[in-house]
């Protein structure tokens, strides 16, 4: 398998502050609360409209309504500042979005983008619909896909109705000197030699503009609303899709996937495989779905378990309209043969994976397992919080916590001050007295992880007798479930 080694994915620790500027390896935002990393506009008549921008658990809903011809009207969201350099080798943007009515003078669009002066990109690589006004309206009026980088430009028409959900992706690659493009999964633009290198900020818009080389902005007055819906936005700065785990004792096989479902799919999404030495094993998942009111159907998730002539169906175990943007973390208890195991994930729309990891036991003892779903009832520093005893056997233990815990509520990546360590969630275990986690590092760390799902795992030695289990924590980090194994 390969193994993917990047630092920030693989430290459990609230790291010292940087001082400079940060690029996370994994920007995602699936709109289940308001991010500090985002500046969200309310530009020109939007300032009066408190319905403009809203988070709705699982999808952020923008909308320009009413704009004027006198000032720039602009809704959306954006980075705070042009973080990503050239340095980068990989910039991957991908969002899946949906607007909610024809195009309405002036532009809307999603991806990355620099701007020297209104109306002159020195660099960009984005969607983008704009509609024109006046006699040279038909000029002006576009649908497409492009990439700019100071004089070098190309684009091409995207075709596909705006009105109906689709997955946008951009990938700027340094070492091939090309930006691609795609839709849905299909490749629409290969920009080759064009590769945007000024610092570049992600946005995602509304305005009231309209932009041209020649004249550079003209602003449009109208009734009405423009608005459109977003299931979630993705930046990522290396090429890997999923990160494998390196197998331990009781552990063969942990995967998390990097990116999510394209929301098309409505079926078979990922399929992975590990060898099994055979024995009574246990299958967590730890996954969330999330409903869309009725701009789309509901998450939908499940898994099933192939080996060799014998396999087990999985329930969709994941649903947006009972989960309605929470996490669960489901166990199977199945005797695997020995042999290779196969692993299907089976999605409609969007559901988010955060970890899926095997456990074999070799004693076939489950010591602990609760479906905890809670997070302490109140923030405090340092604070015991749950208890557990349990006797083992001479041998391997395995012990598995799955959780988020979320970041300081003002983290952004400019300001240092706004990535205080005191104000996020902190999770950490004790067995026997002792912290769990290297270098008296956190188990979840909300200012590393940024309230994705996740889940920690270790396997270790014991002798036979009565062991102590302790859970602390500082803030409010949510556990989902806890197994204590042999």
């Amino acid at each position: 398998m390969i193994r993917v080694l990047f630092l920030f994915l693989i430290s459990v620790s609230c790291l010292p502050l940087p001082a400079q500027k940060v690029v996370l390896p994994i920007k995602r935002d699936d709109f289940l609360y308001r991010r500090g990393w985002w500046d969200y506009h309310r530009d020109g008549t939007v300032a009066q409209d408190t319905a403009a921008i809203q988070i709705r658990r699982g999808y952020l809903y923008l909308q320009l309504k009413d704009p004027v011809d006198s000032v720039m009207c602009n809704v959306g969201i954006s980075d705070h500042q042009g973080v990503y350099k050239k340095g980068l080798r990989w910039l991957i943007f991908e969002a899946r979005v949906r607007v909610l009515n024809p195009m309405k003078p002036g532009s809307r669009g999603w991806g990355f983008w620099r701007m020297t002066v209104p109306g002159k990109p020195s660099s960009l690589a984005w969607f983008m619909e704009q509609l024109g006004i006046g006699g040279d309206a038909s000029r002006y009026t576009f649908w497409k896909a492009g990439v700019v980088h100071l004089d070098q430009r190309l684009d091409v028409d995207v075709g596909a109705d705006p009105q109906e959900w689709h997955h946008y992706k951009v990938v700027r690659d340094m070492e091939k000197r090309t930006t691609r493009f795609y839709l849905d999964g299909r490749e629409i633009l290969v920009a080759r030699g064009i590769v945007p290198r000024e610092r570049l900020s992600l946005h995602l818009w509304i305005d009231n503009m309209i932009y041209a080389r020649i004249f550079g902005a003209r602003m449009a007055g109208w009734k009405g609303v423009s608005a459109m819906v977003v299931d979630y936005v993705q930046v990522r700065t290396f090429a890997e899709e999923q990160r494998y785990f390196d197998p331990q004792p009781l552990v063969p096989f942990r995967v998390q996937p990097l990116t999510m479902p394209m929301g098309h799919e409505n079926g078979l999404w990922k399929t992975y495989e590990f060898q099994s030495r055979g024995g009574p094993s246990l299958v967590l998942t730890t996954a969330r779905a999330e409903a869309y009111d009725f701009y789309s159907p509901p998450d939908y998730l499940k898994l099933d378990i192939q080996a060799g002539q014998q396999s087990w169906q999985g329930s969709w175990n994941w649903q947006g309209l009972e989960l309605q943007g929470k996490a669960r973390t489901e166990m199977r208890e199945v005797d695997l043969p020995a042999g290779s195991v196969r692993l299907l994930l089976e999605t409609r729309t969007t559901p988010q994976v955060g970890d899926i990891t095997v456990l074999q036991l070799r004693k076939g003892r489950l010591l602990v397992n609760e479906a905890i779903d809670a997070s302490p009832p109140k923030k405090a520093d340092s604070l015991f919080w749950k208890a557990y005893r349990f006797v083992t056997e001479d041998g391997w233990l395995v012990i598995y916590l799955s959780g988020t815990a979320r970041e300081n509520p003002r983290w952004n990546p400019i300001r240092k001050q706004d990535r205080r360590e005191a104000n996020d969630d902190d999770l950490w275990l004790e067995l026997n007295g002792r912290k769990l986690a290297p270098n008296n590092a956190y188990d979840f760390c909300g200012n590393t992880h940024l309230g994705q799902d996740r889940a920690v795992v270790y396997s270790l030695k014991v002798q036979k007798g009565e062991h102590h289990l302790r859970i602390f924590t500082h803030g409010q980090p949510r556990v989902y479930r806890l197994v204590v194994a042999q």
